[in-house]
């Protein structure tokens, strides 16, 4: 995942992955995800069962919902087109982080409010992401930026920002079992 600023005054951003086939020698950027509907940034990317990608966006018009956008290709990269953009799942305009686990599901994790940056919430997504569960609530401190991965043994790692202030913030690394989040038993 990535972003541009519009060379305007103003400086726009617009999410966008970078991708490169050739080892890194040469890149290539997709089109915005969000061209005029709202501006948008700090992306995360999941790619789906069918191939396509999964974009989730920080929305910058701070409508306190996520911004969410699906890129459709096949077989060329330079080819595909994003899909409309939609809202859903409660957003503070923050980052927020996005993981295809190795068993399919999807998860998310962010600050699980509409204003604060408090609530840092996980949720799974078994349908690609067209729904999301109700949240496993991680933490009810103030929180902000988290970063999602899966362990070595399947489990899932997440590494947070927990406190008032920058100046105040802690790292929190918690980990937990899938089923924690789906609902399911390991």
């Amino acid at each position: 995942p990535a972003q541009y600023r519009d060379m305007d005054p103003e400086g726009i951003p617009h999410s966008c992955f970078i991708w490169s086939l050739d080892h890194g020698k040469t890149w290539r950027i997709s089109p915005p995800a969000v061209a005029t509907a709202f501006s948008s940034s700090e992306s995360q990317i999941a790619q789906l069962a069918d191939g396509s990608l999964l974009l989730s966006m920080r929305n910058e018009k701070k409508t306190g919902l996520r911004g969410w956008a699906r890129f459709e290709w096949s077989g060329d990269l330079s080819r595909g087109r994003w899909s409309e953009p939609w809202l859903a799942l409660p957003d503070p305009t923050c980052q927020a982080s996005l993981l295809r686990h190795s068993s399919g599901v999807l998860l998310f994790s962010n600050p699980n409010s509409a204003k604060e940056r408090v609530a840092m919430t996980v949720r799974a997504s078994r349908d690609e992401g067209r729904s999301w569960s109700a949240g496993q609530l991680l933490d009810p401190r103030p929180s902000s930026y988290s970063c999602l991965t899966e362990l070595d043994d399947g489990s899932i790692g997440i590494l947070y920002e927990c406190g008032d202030s920058y100046a105040a913030a802690t790292l929190v690394f918690a980990r937990f079992k899938l089923g924690w989040v789906t609902g399911q038993s390991p």
